[in-house]
């Protein structure tokens, strides 16, 4: 049996060599697919027993779920929507309130409720939630974090004002990451 045996160097050449060739294949025929697909794909929304759900559609072999919701409300959810509707009439009454909406979803059920749901809001005030939970997760790892100073020094001249104008941050002046969180 003749057996000839590549030295290292020659086989690990040939290694990367074919990796290189496999991967530049990949990266064009991937463009070139996704330059095709990406002007079809679209979602396509579909209603049956129950559930919405959301499809792609435009690949060659599959229509990708992105999504599946219940389509009524869970009546888990009637008694804690009655007790929020009774409140929000409440502080309407004193005139603390000019209007609400709530949803609330479990999303490992897929169970939800919501009251107003329609009623418009001006997103900066959501805005900020996402920032306080990156913080919060932050200051998980580092507690000492929340201790860190920040300065207030507004690049824009034009700050928008705020709905809830209660104690107002001032230019210039430092507050710790936990008050400014507060």
């Amino acid at each position: 049996m003749l057996e000839k045996k590549l030295s290292p160097l020659l086989t690990l050449c040939l290694i990367v060599l074919s990796c290189l060739i496999t991967y530049g294949f990949d990266a064009f025929f991937s463009q070139q697919i996704s330059k095709k697909t990406k002007k079809s794909i679209s979602l396509i929304e579909s209603t049956s027993n129950h559930y919405k759900s959301g499809r792609l559609e435009g690949y060659r072999l599959i229509k990708p779920l992105i999504y599946t919701q219940k389509m009524e409300e869970s009546i888990l959810y009637s008694d804690i929507k009655n007790e929020l509707n009774t409140y929000i009439e409440k502080l309407k009454g004193a005139q603390k309130l000019i209007s609400a909406s709530v949803y609330l979803r479990d999303f490992e059920q897929g169970d939800w409720m919501s009251i107003n749901d329609a009623e418009t809001y001006y997103p900066g005030s959501l805005i900020k939630v996402p920032g306080m939970i990156t913080y919060l997760k932050m200051a998980e790892k580092n507690p000492s974090l929340l201790n860190k100073k920040l300065t207030f020094n507004p690049t824009q001249e034009n700050i928008p004002n705020q709905t809830f104008n209660s104690n107002r941050i001032k230019q210039g002046q430092s507050y710790s990451i936990k008050e400014l969180l507060k």
